[in-house]
């Protein structure tokens, strides 16, 4: 919700194809789920990969996501938020007509509920990705956006765990 209005293109799991990394997405969230086991290397794990690239929706694509079988990467806590980013920044710069009518919506932006904290996640990560959508002298303040930057880039694993 953006303003009280529902805007279809915030949905991670809205089918709107687009390439990143090399591989055509169906969502946001196929690229999402894949990516917590991109980097892993035992057979098992590049398979179960390989089927999630293969996934055709968003749901079925999530569900492989949920795997404890398949090896989640170790610095998944400190990139999922960048990597959920990358997609949607993908997704709104090859969809111009998504790009257009997020940047001109006003106000505070409420993602589509989600698990644990995701639902602020995705609010922040839409914030940012709405605020580059827009040319630079509508843009929100420097501060606004480095603050809304520095929430969705990788964290640092130098920091303490209660920083993170």
């Amino acid at each position: 919700m953006i303003g009280g209005e529902y805007v279809e293109a915030t949905d991670n799991f809205l089918v709107a194809p687009f390439e990143l990394d090399g591989h055509k997405w169906y969502s946001c969230e196929q690229y999402f789920q894949w990516a917590k086991f991109a980097t892993s290397t035992d057979a098992y794990t590049i398979a179960h990969a390989q089927s999630i690239i293969e996934c055709k929706s968003a749901g079925s694509a999530w569900q492989m996501g949920q795997s404890r079988i398949a090896t989640l990467r170790s610095d998944w806590e400190l990139v999922k938020a960048n990597v959920m980013y990358r997609a949607v920044k993908a997704k709104f710069d090859q969809h111009p007509d998504f790009a257009a009518r997020l940047a001109a919506t006003e106000g505070p932006i409420r993602a589509a509920p989600s698990t644990a904290d995701w639902q602020h996640v995705n609010s922040v990560i839409l914030e940012r990705v709405r605020d580059e959508c827009r040319p630079p002298e509508k843009r929100v303040s420097n501060a606004r956006y480095e603050a809304l930057r520095t929430l969705t880039e990788p964290m640092p694993s130098t920091l303490p765990s209660t920083l993170r």
